[in-house]
């Protein structure tokens, strides 16, 4: 499992996914992927869980290795939205206000487009 867990993390780390911050934001203590990573131990089936709800990596391969790392065979824009949220829930609340007026005013930007069209 370790192998597959240092791919795994190799993708989100891309997204600047540490270890400490996704054993938080599973409810375990801030080094608990980093004990699995330098143990034998297997992550819990919660964090399994957790891994797929969240990110839609495949539960088989990351216990087995069988199958694609992401089901349906990639990542899907749930990763995406998943790994913007959590970057927008750790702004300070003055940051998260100026990204939502960003958001708000590309959105009136697009909906003019599709209004014209």
């Amino acid at each position: 499992m370790k192998e597959r867990l240092l791919l795994l993390f190799a993708e989100l780390d891309e997204y600047g996914i540490s270890y400490r911050r996704l054993s938080r934001d599973m409810g375990k203590h801030q080094s608990y992927i980093g004990n699995v990573m330098s143990s034998n131990r297997t992550l819990s089936q919660d964090a399994i869980e957790y891994l797929t709800a969240r990110f839609n990596v495949n539960p088989e391969w990351l216990q087995t290795g069988v199958g694609s790392m992401f089901l349906d065979g990639g990542k899907t824009n749930n990763v995406d939205q998943a790994i913007f949220i959590t970057k927008w829930l750790s702004l300070p609340e003055r940051e998260r206000q100026s990204v939502e007026n960003i958001v708000n005013i590309l959105y009136e930007h697009v909906d003019q487009d599709h209004q014209e069209h």
